[in-house]
C-alpha cells in the first residue's frame, strides 16, 4: 500500500468520523425539535379544557442547549468539542458533496448551507410556531382563542412533516457514510490477511 493510499484512507476515514458527528448533531436536534413540538401539542390540548394551564405550557420552542447539559457542555474548552460553532467541518461535507454524486448529500448540504450563508440558527418552520405561541396566549387572554389555536395547531403540523423529512434524510445519509466506512475497513481488513 502507498503512502498516498494510507494518507487518502485516513483523510477519508477522518472526514466521515466528522460527517457522523455532524449527522449526530443534527440527529439531536430534531430530537429537542421534536420534543419541543410534542409539549406544545400537549398544551394545545389543554386549551378547551383548562386555560390556566395551557397558558402554563404554551412557550416558545428553545434552541438546543439552553438547559444545564449545555452548560456543563461550555465549559469545554472550544478545541475539546468537535464543532464548536465552527464551519470547518461544514464546508469540508461540502467538499465531500462536490466531488460525490450523492443527492442526499447534496440535499442536506443545501439546507445547511442556507442556514450559514443567512447566519440564522433559527429554521423557518420554528420561528413560525414560535410566532404563533404570542398570539394564542394574547388571544386566550382576550377569550378568543380557537383561530391562534388552529393556526398554531398548522403550524406544528408543517413543523412535523419537515422534522420527519429531514429525519430520514439524516438517517439515510448517516446509513450511506457508515456503510461507505465499514466497506474501506473491511478492505483494510483483508489486505492485512
Amino acid at each position: 500500500m502507498s503512502i498516498w493510499e494510507v494518507d487518502f484512507m485516513e483523510e477519508y476515514l477522518n472526514y466521515s468520523l466528522s460527517l457522523l458527528e455532524l449527522l449526530n448533531s443534527i440527529n439531536a436536534s430534531i430530537s429537542h425539535l421534536g420534543h419541543a413540538r410534542f409539549s406544545l401539542s400537549h398544551a394545545l390540548s389543554l386549551v378547551e379544557h383548562s386555560s390556566s394551564s395551557a397558558m402554563e405550557h404554551l412557550k416558545a420552542i428553545q434552541p438546543l442547549g439552553e438547559g444545564k447539559a449545555c452548560k456543563e457542555e461550555n465549559k469545554r474548552s472550544v478545541r475539546e468539542r468537535p464543532f464548536s460553532g465552527k464551519e470547518e467541518p461544514y464546508l469540508e461535507m461540502r467538499k465531500l458533496a462536490d466531488s460525490s454524486a450523492n443527492s442526499s448529500l447534496k440535499g442536506l448540504d443545501a439546507g445547511v448551507h442556507e442556514v450559514i450563508m443567512e447566519r440564522s440558527s433559527i429554521p423557518k418552520e420554528v420561528k413560525e410556531v414560535n410566532d404563533a405561541v404570542p398570539c394564542l396566549l394574547n388571544a386566550m387572554v382576550m377569550g378568543k382563542g380557537n383561530n391562534a389555536a388552529e393556526e398554531l395547531k398548522r403550524r406544528l403540523e408543517v413543523l412535523e412533516k419537515t422534522l420527519d423529512s429531514v429525519q430520514k434524510e439524516v438517517e439515510d445519509l448517516f446509513s450511506e457514510v457508515l456503510a461507505g466506512r465499514n466497506e474501506l475497513l473491511d478492505i483494510l481488513r483483508r489486505r492485512k490477511h
